[in-house]
């Protein structure tokens, strides 16, 4: 289903720039951002499930994907796409349609993992409540529809306080008619796990040679394995 693979693929950009006003719910999200950001190599496995309504109990599509850093570099795939961070470029592969992106890497990167945005608190949340749920923290966050323009109006958080990490979050997704009433609540699951503090990476995994050829004067070409695929850009900079 298209639109829910288009929510996927921007949803955490979305959930990344959401700045929370509670100071329970920042100091949890503090704990979880230094944690991550300790660890040099990380990485683990995410699971997205898209439910068509709100008392739906078994998703109508799932995607898998994993995600990979070590330092400034990171990989992630989301089903078939696939996104790279080497030292010098930036990729995206999709296998499906077949096309392929290759541009010079951005000075500044921002961590594509599941970290949360806290440098000023937002008043965009409604509301903000937790509770317990085994050994685990849940945290709902509920939104205004009228003042937002977003595609949901609420989340749900789970963070594993004994090792400061997001295991789950729920997006609670809205469908309007013309006039802006809400006719449905499909829910997104994306649900994390596997977490490597430690993971051992092949030599060349985070490379741009395992894609493209790259010449002195900065031509692009794909190496054999991607022959089929269309080169959207054929040119970088070198550095």
């Amino acid at each position: 289903m298209k639109k829910s693979i288009t929510v996927i693929l921007f949803l955490n950009a979305l959930f990344f720039s959401t700045l929370l006003k509670s100071q329970d719910v920042k100091s949890a999200f503090k704990k979880v951002n230094e944690t991550l950001a300790k660890y040099n190599k990380i990485s683990y496995n995410i699971t997205y499930n898209y439910y068509q309504d709100s008392k739906a109990k078994k998703p109508y599509e799932t995607l898998s994907g994993v995600y990979k850093k070590d330092g400034n570099r990171m990989y992630q795939r989301i089903d078939t796409r696939e996104f790279m961070v080497t030292d010098k470029y930036r990729l995206i592969l999709d296998n499906d349609t077949k096309h392929f992106v290759i541009e010079n890497k951005p000075k500044l990167i921002k961590q594509e993992q599941f970290m949360v945005e806290m440098d000023s608190v937002l008043a965009l949340c409604k509301t903000i409540t937790s509770k317990k749920s085994g050994a685990l923290d849940v945290y709902t966050l509920t939104f205004d529809t009228d003042e937002l323009n977003y595609t949901y109006n609420q989340l749900d958080i789970t963070i594993d306080p004994a090792k400061n990490f997001i295991t789950k979050i729920v997006f609670h997704l809205i469908e309007t008619d013309d006039n802006g009433e809400i006719t449905n609540q499909p829910r997104l699951e994306i649900v994390v796990s596997g977490y490597n503090t430690s993971p051992v990476f092949p030599e060349n995994f985070f490379s741009e040679t395992n894609y493209v050829k790259i010449d002195t004067e900065g031509n692009v070409s794909l190496i054999k394995k991607y022959s089929t695929y269309t080169l959207l850009n054929n040119k970088v900079s070198i550095q």
